[in-house]
Parts: C-alpha cells; sequence; structure tokens
C-alpha cells in the first residue's frame, strides 16, 4: 500500500477553506475530562 501526500485541488481550495472557518469554533484549548469524537476509516 502507498500513501501520497493529499492535497486540495485549487478549484476547490476556496470552499474548503469556507467550510473549515464554518465549523471552526476559534476556541481556546483548556483541560478537559472528557473528550468527544469520530473516525472514518476506509477500508480496502
Amino acid at each position: 500500500m502507498t500513501t501520497a501526500p493529499l492535497t486540495i485541488p485549487a478549484e476547490h481550495r476556496e470552499d474548503v477553506e469556507r467550510l473549515w472557518d464554518y465549523h471552526n469554533m476559534h476556541h481556546s484549548l483548556r483541560p478537559a475530562d472528557v473528550g468527544i469524537g469520530s473516525a472514518v476509516t476506509t477500508w480496502a
């Protein structure tokens, strides 16, 4: 299995940055007792 660096195509970059900024809540990092996350796994 080979992996290549992932890059965002130039024609999608502006949309991706807009979506990232929309979801970025700009919270400062601080200690927490609980963390919730999700992951996406692709199986070949």
